[in-house]
C-alpha cells in the first residue's frame, strides 16, 4: 500500500530518531488541549440532498461503499444520494461543483487528503457542508478532526448526521503563480524534496521505504538562508532546511507537529526546522517528540494570519503532500470558518 506524503514525514522523523540515538519510537500518546468546537448546525432528517464524490483508486470494494452510503442515506431519511467518480483529469472539483449547482447539502469526499482538498476547493466559501468517507493510509484532516478512519461505516454515519463544523482553509501563493487552498500543511524545503523525489512508480513498488531512501538522498542537503515574515511583523533571517506551514498539527503515528494548531482558530500555524548537518536531525527529532524539552535551536514555531518565507534560491514546495514544483517564495494566508465540515458530535477542536 503507498503511503501520503504525511506518513513520509512521519517515517522521516522516525529515521531522525534512529540516526540521533536519542528516541526509541515514534508513536506517542498524546493529549492536546482544546478549544469547543465551531458548531453551525446539525443534520436533521429528511432534509437536503447528498452527493457522493469518491476516487475510485482509494478503494478496492466500489460496490460495497455504495451500498453502504445508500443504506445509510435512506435509515437517515435522506432520498438517493448522487454519484460522481473522479478522473486523472479531474479530481473532484467539476464534481462537487456540479453537486452544489443540483443543490446537495451535503457533499462526501470519498478517499485520501488529495480527493479531500479538491472537494473543498469546491464546496469553500458554500452552504454546502462536506462530510469525510477516509480512505487509504494519510487522511490527515480526518484524523485531526475524529474522523473514524479504520471504520468506513462509522464516516459515512458521521458524514451524514455529525455535527457540523466550521474550519479555516489556507490559501497559498508559489511565486506569481494563482493561489492553491490547503486543508493540512504546505511545506517548503526538505519535506517537499522528499515527496518529489519520491517517484509513484517507486512507491507503488517499495511503498514507504521509497520515501526512506528519498529521505536519506536528501538529509545531507545544505541549510538556505530565508526570510520569514509572520502578518505585520519584521521579517527574521533564518538558515533553515525546511519551513512547514499548517492548518492542523497531528500526523500519522501520533506524531504532533503543531501542538498549538486547531482548525478553526483563525490562525496558521509554521515550524521551521534547522538542523545542524547531518546528527543535527537527532535534535529536531528531540524537540519534535518531547515538546517541552529544553530548545536546542533546531526546531522554531510560528503563528499568525499570513506566512511568508522567501527563499534565497529556489526551494522544492508541496501542498497537502503533493509536490507543486519549486519557487523562491510562498505567502500563507487563512480564510477563517470558509469550510462547513461533518465531524463526530463528540469531537475536540
Amino acid at each position: 500500500m503507498v503511503l501520503q506524503g504525511w506518513e513520509a514525514l512521519a517515517v522521516l522523523v522516525g529515521m531522525a530518531v534512529i540516526i540521533g540515538l536519542l528516541i526509541a519510537a515514534l508513536v506517542l500518546l498524546y493529549k492536546v488541549s482544546r478549544k469547543p468546537a465551531s458548531i453551525v448546525a446539525t443534520t436533521s432528517r429528511g432534509m437536503g440532498r447528498v452527493a457522493v464524490v469518491v476516487n475510485p483508486t482509494k478503494f478496492t470494494d466500489l460496490v460495497s461503499l455504495r451500498r453502504s452510503v445508500y443504506r445509510a442515506c435512506l435509515e437517515l431519511g435522506y432520498g438517493q444520494p448522487s454519484w460522481f467518480e473522479t478522473t486523472e483529469r479531474d479530481p473532484g472539483y467539476g464534481q462537487s461543483k456540479q453537486a452544489i449547482n443540483e443543490g446537495a447539502e451535503v457533499v462526501l469526499a470519498c478517499g485520501g487528503d488529495g480527493t479531500v482538498r479538491t472537494v473543498v476547493e469546491a464546496v469553500m466559501g458554500t452552504d454546502t457542508s462536506v462530510g469525510i468517507v477516509p480512505s487509504g493510509t494519510g487522511n490527515i484532516l480526518a484524523r485531526n478532526l475524529d474522523i473514524p478512519v479504520n471504520n468506513m461505516e462509522h464516516a459515512i454515519e458521521v458524514a451524514l448526521s455529525g455535527q457540523t463544523r466550521r474550519i479555516d482553509v489556507g490559501q497559498i501563493t508559489v511565486d506569481d503563480n494563482p493561489s492553491q487552498a490547503f486543508i493540512v500543511m504546505a511545506g517548503f524545503g526538505f519535506d517537499a524534496a522528499v515527496m518529489m523525489d519520491a517517484p509513484e512508480a517507486v512507491k507503488a513498488k517499495l511503498g514507504w521505504f521509497a520515501y526512506y531512501l528519498s529521505g536519506v538522498k536528501n538529509l545531507r542537503g545544505h541549510k538556505q538562508r530565508v526570510s520569514i515574515t509572520v502578518g505585520g511583523s519584521e521579517p527574521l533571517d533564518r538558515q533553515v532546511r525546511t519551513v512547514i506551514i499548517g492548518n492542523v498539527g497531528r500526523l500519522v503515528g501520533g506524531l504532533n507537529l503543531m501542538p498549538t494548531a486547531t482548525p478553526d482558530d483563525g490562525q496558521l500555524n509554521a515550524i521551521a526546522m534547522a538542523p545542524g548537518k547531518f546528527m543535527g536531525w537527532g535534535a529536531v527529532a528531540h524537540e519534535l517528540t518531547l515538546p517541552n524539552a529544553p530548545s536546542t535551536g533546531a526546531v522554531e514555531r510560528f503563528a499568525g494570519q499570513s506566512i511568508t518565507v522567501v527563499a534565497n534560491e529556489p526551494m522544492p514546495v508541496q501542498v497537502d503532500g503533493d509536490p507543486v514544483g519549486r519557487g523562491r517564495r510562498i505567502q500563507a494566508s487563512v480564510e477563517k470558518h470558509a469550510l462547513k465540515v461533518r465531524a463526530p458530535r463528540s469531537a475536540r477542536a
